[in-house]
């Protein structure tokens, strides 16, 4: 490797092995160039004049001018010369790579075909500091809300582009699959109950995931429908599920799944519970609340959202014909991602045990018992929206 592709791996792996000369006008372009083209925040890394830098790092980045003061002052101080980098040099390197910057010049060249088998030394090593570096990142930033600029929306475009860019790089050089279940639905469909059977019968827990982030994954939806976002924003949110649990279900991932055939490293069975359509419908308009004043995901993505309707159109509906239009859509995101599936099991809502035993053993895993019946709302009485809703929260929060 060069040194400054030992520079750029240490700046995305360890940081604090790199001293930054330089505090004026270049070193503050250097900085913002960094996070514009890889996402990269040195902001936190100070900067120092040649004269007062600690001599006992591993790589210096010159952006002090005159360069050649600079230069020699750091090699009467001790500095090797083979540690220093011009930040003008650095800076042509990292145009002239363009799209494979990502993984030829971070100390992550893949080996050739006949290598696979016996990969470099370092290089798995290398792209896992470089993932969970970009993890930290996304995290970091979070989800749009009204607040955000254009600048955020980009850099959350950018992040999600590289991160997406090396887990496909990763996956071709590690190899190794997951297995993962998935059971989406409209609501109404047996949701709680699957997931109370799976988190609490086994004796090593599954991590389930039931109804995440569903205000933030409709509101990314919105932007991508109306053309304001890619579409490796919401591949890369499913990812990030799919690694934070082994089974995930419910109403926004439905509308998350058309995305998993580009989604690398996992093997997804599906459980679909299906339910006669008026059955449904009613139980959502009776229960669920979805469109109404106290719909429980009020960011929920309506039908003009879509593009299927104007908003003319969609107003003039009564919600029992919004739920019509939400239960469709919902069946055809499903149908669309459940060609990406290892296999597809449909169950009717009175078999879910079955159907759900079915699935585990596609997957290998332990068999439940019981999948206990849990309706939020009981029969005993009529209760008050603000009672429903009390009542919901609470089902969610044991869970």
């Amino acid at each position: 490797m060069s040194r400054f592709e030992h520079l750029l791996s240490a700046l995305f792996a360890s940081p604090d092995e790199v001293c930054i000369i330089g505090t004026g006008k270049q070193a503050r372009e250097m900085r913002a160039f960094l996070a514009e083209t890889l996402c990269l925040r040195v902001n936190d890394l100070p900067g120092y004049s040649s004269a007062d830098a600690p001599v006992g790092v591993a790589h210096f980045l010159l952006c002090a001018t005159p360069e050649s003061a600079a230069i020699q002052t750091l090699v009467e101080r001790g500095v090797r010369p083979d540690t220093l980098c011009l930040w003008s040099e650095v800076e042509r390197f990292i145009r002239s790579s363009a799209g494979k910057i990502y993984h030829r010049h971070l100390g992550l060249r893949l080996p050739a075909e006949r290598d696979d088998l016996h990969p470099p030394p370092g290089i798995k090593g290398a792209f896992r500091a470089m993932l969970a570096r970009y993890n930290i990142l996304l995290r970091e930033i979070g989800y749009p809300d009204a607040t955000w600029t254009f600048e955020q929306f980009g850099r959350l475009e950018r992040l999600s582009d590289i991160y997406l860019s090396l887990r496909t790089e990763w996956q071709k050089l590690d190899g190794s699959i997951e297995r993962r279940l998935l059971f989406p639905s409209t609501g109404r469909c047996g949701g709680l109950s699957i997931t109370k059977a799976l988190s609490e019968q086994f004796r090593i827990p599954l991590r389930v995931g039931h109804e995440e982030l569903a205000g933030a994954i409709y509101g990314l939806l919105r932007l991508y429908r109306q053309g304001k976002l890619r579409s490796s924003v919401l591949t890369v949110v499913l990812m990030r599920l799919l690694d934070e649990y082994e089974c995930l279900g419910g109403n926004p991932l439905c509308f998350l799944l058309p995305f998993l055939p580009r989604i690398p490293g996992y093997e997804c069975h599906l459980l679909r519970v299906e339910r006669e359509f008026a059955s449904l419908r009613d139980s959502i308009v009776l229960r669920n609340f979805h469109y109404s004043s106290a719909d429980f995901v009020p960011e929920r993505i309506t039908g003009a959202e879509w593009g299927d309707m104007s908003e003319a159109a969609w107003n003039a509906l009564a919600i029992p014909q919004k739920v019509d239009w939400y239960i469709a859509r919902v069946h055809t995101e499903i149908d669309r991602g459940a060609v990406a599936c290892a296999s597809v099991v449909r169950t009717p809502l009175d078999s879910i045990k079955e159907g759900l035993n079915s699935i585990l053993r596609r997957l290998r895993w332990p068999l439940v018992k019981s999948v206990p019946h849990i309706n939020t709302i009981p029969k005993d009485r009529v209760y008050t929206i603000e009672e429903r809703i009390d009542l919901f929260k609470k089902e969610h929060a044991k869970l």
